[in-house]
């Protein structure tokens, strides 16, 4: 992958601003400002999320977590359809914003706000 986010950023003229490194984000990640996790936790059940977040928690940055939050009710909504596909095809699910802040709190962050970004995405804080 580092080669093609390489090119990525070449193109788009960040390779200054961006330092790609390889590694097993369950296992340690590098020193930052903020991570930042976009539409991948979904696919990890409660325990690994849990453990994921614990290292992120554990390297003493802030944490911004994007992913899709089901949101109370019964209206029609994006991450409703999601939910239901991300159990079929992966075996995992969507979660609402209050299940998000326990896996977090779960492994020592103290959830903030949350910021609707829009229909699909939603972006917890978490300290």
């Amino acid at each position: 992958m580092l080669p093609e986010a390489s090119k990525t950023f070449e193109a788009e003229g960040l390779s200054d601003r961006v330092e790609l490194v390889a590694g097993d984000f369950f296992v340690e990640v590098p020193p930052g400002d903020a991570y930042l996790i976009k539409s991948c936790v979904h696919n990890f059940g409660d325990e690994r999320a849990i453990e994921l977040f614990g290292v992120l928690r554990r390297a003493g940055a802030p944490l911004l977590l994007v992913d899709t939050m089901i949101p109370a009710g019964n209206e029609p909504h994006y991450s409703k359809f999601d939910d239901v596909e991300m159990m079929v095809i992966a075996g995992r699910n969507d979660r609402t914003e209050a299940e998000w802040a326990a896996l977090v709190t779960a492994a020592g962050f103290e959830p903030g706000r949350v910021v609707r970004c829009d229909e699909r995405f939603s972006l917890l804080e978490a300290f």
